[in-house]
């Protein structure tokens, strides 16, 4: 049971807020925002017996779920009000706060549900931000930890973009949505795509979003067997005590290689129903794959990508490089002989004046 005692001195005062929530809703996020979780939760439980929830019972609930630190009993709440026939503000908020609760606590498959419901009734709420990059980042953690789970990277990359912030490159969420980004090619052993993301993302960065780019350059560039130490030792003099500092010192001279999932290639397309040219798993292993595109500038890239993907198609990205050059490479497949490369290219490919390429496995 609660203590009550730290809040019987408000009972008077909750009297009086009676028909002024918003005061009151003010003041109980003052109580919590300075950790007295009691007398807030009991300040709220005195208005409510006096009538104060009757005009707007969701708000309360909601407000009820927030305060409640055992977080089995504040899912209640936010259950109720998800399962609500009426769309509020509320019921967004609920949504996301299931998605954050199943996130916290590891179960990424049961906060995925949840954050895709946000989406689906609320796709530009005012959670829609953190909606969708913990969406995404629960897929990266799904993905590295169980297996057969491959596709939500790409199921990752979908709900990044659906993210407001992609549309206001200053929004708090848009160098989120970057990172979480270069993190997933990183676990798609597609590196020196996620050293591209970051090195473009750095100059722009704040001081706070710096170390978490130049650790991410020093992870790709690491996994790629490419020279890293520059740009960890900028973390690690000019940013010794941020976290991202803490975790390279635990390793001393060599960081260690990031976790990955299958390649690039082999990820099955994560759209219910998508036409896809892949064989499936009884099959032989295929071996021809079409080129739509090489790319120096990777937003280039994602753009024809996530254009192949909205048609279905299933779609590759893999970095290369040609003179010195870093280049992005697409393409469609794979497909498990030549005849079915060039019947899909001259069927899909060439009515939408696409240039393709047919390309051998190992070419």
């Amino acid at each position: 049971m609660r203590a009550l005692g730290p809040a019987l001195g408000l009972v008077f005062v909750a009297c009086a807020w009676l028909g002024r929530a918003g005061e009151l809703t003010d003041d109980l996020a003052g109580l919590a925002s300075r950790g007295l979780f009691d007398s807030a939760q009991a300040l709220l439980e005195i208005a409510k017996g006096n009538g104060a929830a009757q005009a707007d019972p969701e708000k309360w609930n909601l407000l009820s779920g927030k305060l409640e630190l055992q977080g089995y009993r504040a899912a209640k709440f936010w259950k109720g009000l998800k399962e609500s026939r009426q769309t509020s503000s509320e019921q967004a908020q609920a949504l996301y706060l299931l998605g954050q609760y199943q996130y916290a606590a590891g179960r990424y498959h049961l906060a995925i549900p949840e954050f895709r419901e946000y989406f689906r009734r609320y796709p530009r709420g005012e959670d829609a931000d953190r909606a969708g990059y913990w969406m995404a980042n629960a897929c990266l953690h799904l993905a590295l930890t169980q297996s057969g789970r491959e596709a939500y990277l790409d199921t990752a990359f979908l709900y990044l973009e659906k993210m407001p912030a992609q549309t206001n490159p200053r929004s708090f969420y848009a160098p989120l949505a970057t990172e979480c980004a270069a993190r997933l090619y990183l676990a798609k052993s597609q590196p020196l795509i996620a050293d591209s993301i970051a090195a473009k993302a750095l100059p722009k960065a704040s001081r706070d979003e710096k170390p978490a780019l130049w650790l991410l350059r020093s992870l790709a560039l690491r996994a790629a067997e490419r020279s890293y130490r520059p740009f960890l030792d900028s973390l690690l003099r000019d940013y010794p005590r941020s976290p991202e500092a803490q975790y390279a010192n635990r390793f001393h001279n060599r960081l260690p290689l990031w976790p990955t999932v299958k390649p690039a290639d082999s990820l099955p397309n994560p759209r219910e129903g998508a036409m896809t040219p892949a064989a499936d798993e009884n099959k032989p292993m295929a071996r021809f794959r079409l080129q739509i595109g090489s790319f120096s500038q990777p937003e280039n890239a994602h753009s024809l990508a996530r254009q192949m993907r909205q048609k279905g198609m299933t779609v590759a990205l893999e970095s290369t490089e040609v003179n010195g050059k870093d280049l992005i490479q697409v393409f469609i497949g794979p497909f498990p002989n030549e005849a079915s490369a060039q019947a899909f290219g001259e069927e899909k490919l060439r009515p939408l004046h696409i240039v393709y390429q047919l390309k051998a496995e190992g070419n």
